[in-house]
Parts: C-alpha cells; sequence; structure tokens
C-alpha cells in the first residue's frame, strides 16, 4: 500500500473521524469524505471557546483541510429536522436518504481521483464499493452495526414482546432498498471490518467468507476521563448508577427501569442521559424510576462520569458495547 493512496467515506460520524485521523497519522489518506465536518482549526478553537454542543462533535483535532472533504448539504435538513421534531421515523428517513445521497454523488466522481483502496462504512458506501471494483481498487466495507438479518430479527422480536416501547426501536425495518444496500455492501467488498467478534460471528452466519472478515475493536482516549481514585462511602448517600446513550429498547432500557423498581430510592439511584427516541410515552409511564437528562457532548459526558458510580449497559444488541 502506497502512502496516502485510501479514500475513507462516511455519511455521517460515528468513529470514522478516528478512523481517519489515524490513517492520516500513518500516511495513508488521500482524503476523508464526510458530511457535516469542521475542517478550519481556528473555527475549531472557537467552537470549543462557545461549548455548541453538536458543533463540538463534528471536528477531530489534527484532521484538518486539505485532508478532509466536507459536504455539509447531506445532512443539515437531517439534523435541523431532528432539533425540530426529535428522533421520530421522518427523520430517520432522511438519515437513509442523506447515505443514499451522499454514496450516490461520491461514486461518480471516484473515477476522477487517483487512489489505492476505498473504505467506506455500512450504509452509505454501497455505489462506491461498486465502482472501486470495476476500478480495480482495494475495496474495505466497515461494518459499525450487526449485520442486518441477524439484527433484525432480534428487534422485531423485542418489538413484539414490548409493544409498548415499538415506536423507540429505531432501524429494525428499512425500506426494501435500503435492506438490500445493507445487506450487499459487505457482499461486494473485497474486505470486512467488524468491530466486535460478535459482530463478525453474524456476518459468517449470513453467509460472508470469514476470510475476508477483520475484527478490529474499537477504543477511546482514556486521557479525556478522568478517573476518581477515592473510594466514596456510600453509608449516607444511595448508589447512582447511570445509563447513557439512545433512549429506546433496544438499549434494554424496559428492563433496567423495570429492575429499578426493586430498589427503594435511598439505596440505589438511576440518571439517564441521552436523546429520547419515538414518542417517549412508554418512558414517561417510569418517570419515578429515574432523573433524565437531554443528550450532551463527548467532552461534557467525560467529565459527568466521576459523579456516577456504576455504568448500566442493558443493550439487547450492540455492534459494540461503547458510551
Amino acid at each position: 500500500m502506497t502512502s496516502r493512496s485510501i479514500i475513507l467515506s462516511h455519511s455521517g460520524k460515528q468513529h470514522s473521524y478516528y478512523v481517519a485521523k489515524a490513517l492520516l497519522d500513518l500516511g495513508y489518506l488521500k482524503q476523508f469524505v464526510t458530511s457535516s465536518y469542521v475542517s478550519s482549526p481556528l473555527l475549531q478553537k472557537l467552537i470549543q471557546v462557545s461549548k455548541l454542543t453538536y458543533l463540538t462533535r463534528r471536528f477531530h483535532q489534527g484532521l484538518n483541510a486539505p485532508y478532509v472533504d466536507a459536504n455539509w448539504r447531506y445532512e443539515l435538513k437531517e439534523q435541523v429536522m431532528r432539533m425540530l421534531k426529535g428522533n421520530t421515523p421522518a427523520v430517520n428517513n432522511l438519515v437513509i436518504d442523506r447515505d443514499v445521497s451522499f454514496d450516490r454523488a461520491l461514486s461518480k466522481r471516484l473515477r476522477r481521483l487517483n487512489f489505492e483502496t476505498f473504505w467506506g462504512f455500512q450504509g452509505s458506501c454501497l455505489r462506491c464499493l461498486q465502482t472501486a471494483n470495476q476500478m480495480n481498487k482495494e475495496t474495505v466495507c466497515e461494518m459499525t452495526s450487526v449485520y442486518l438479518p441477524t439484527a433484525k430479527a432480534i428487534l422485531q422480536e423485542e418489538a413484539r414482546l414490548n409493544p409498548e416501547w415499538a415506536d423507540s426501536i429505531v432501524f429494525s425495518s428499512f425500506p426494501s432498498a435500503y435492506e438490500a444496500r445493507l445487506v450487499e455492501e459487505p457482499q461486494i467488498a473485497k474486505h470486512v471490518i467488524a468491530i466486535s467478534q460478535f459482530l463478525k460471528t453474524t456476518l459468517i452466519e449470513g453467509g460472508i467468507d470469514e476470510k475476508r472478515i477483520s475484527v478490529v475493536p474499537l477504543g477511546f482516549d482514556a486521557s479525556a476521563i478522568k478517573f476518581n481514585s477515592t473510594t466514596l462511602s456510600l453509608r449516607d448517600r444511595p448508589l447512582r448508577l447511570l445509563f447513557v446513550g439512545r433512549i429506546t429498547q433496544g438499549k434494554g432500557i424496559k428492563y433496567l427501569l423495570e429492575a429499578m423498581k426493586e430498589f427503594d430510592k435511598r439505596d440505589v439511584e438511576l440518571h439517564i442521559i441521552g436523546n429520547i427516541y419515538g414518542s417517549g410515552e412508554a418512558l414517561s409511564s417510569y418517570k419515578k424510576q429515574y432523573t433524565y437528562s437531554p443528550g450532551v457532548s463527548q467532552q461534557t459526558l467525560f467529565s459527568l462520569y466521576g459523579n456516577y458510580d456504576v455504568l448500566v449497559l442493558p443493550s439487547i444488541l450492540e455492534g459494540f458495547g461503547l458510551v
């Protein structure tokens, strides 16, 4: 592999910024193509001072122009609607539209670009994989979610078992064309990256050749989290549990809330930080069981971890459990 030979693309965010920065540091990154990204170091500094939650999530220090090609138009409508309407099915459909439009536009540009490897993330790379394969380039599809046939079966069963939470379970079903895209992407990529052994297992069960799959677990910047080595007594206060993430039954939130009924709030209290998916009606019926705060930036979240004793992750399904 020659230096600066990889085109990395992602229509959103996830951990793609870290992948891009790692490839840049290794000398392999030709260009990182994405949607909403602040590529100016000066603007990044201003945003950090302003502490604008959304924008602080839209850059990674050291990853700047000219290595980043940001295309805000693909994600702008989705983000505006999410702020106005919340995490509704209509907004989730905009995510699908973003993925497809982003992939279509980039695939048309690939033939004019000089690169050795195309590396895309699931959901937004089908056409690019097809084009790069036709150009006889190396192709990589990084999978961050459990392979669709398995995920769909598990989440639909969860919706059946807990119908009052069904509207919170996003991505248990998709338009047929998008489902076909999610199934086909790892099938046609010359190499597939799975972020956990469980995800790899679901790919193999789905018919993907094991020899084409590599497991690359996610990591995190431990230096960003302050570790409190002081042991605080529970004699005069309750044990503080923390749930962080999308508030959906896909994360097993109902089971956690039901378990909280078994405890006296003087002994154990539950704090929830995250964005509500669906109507929120099922969640509100448990309002005596928890204290709620909306989602915050990762930087803010890291500063809050020290306020709690236990992180609870009761997920039904995860590509990789990292919050």
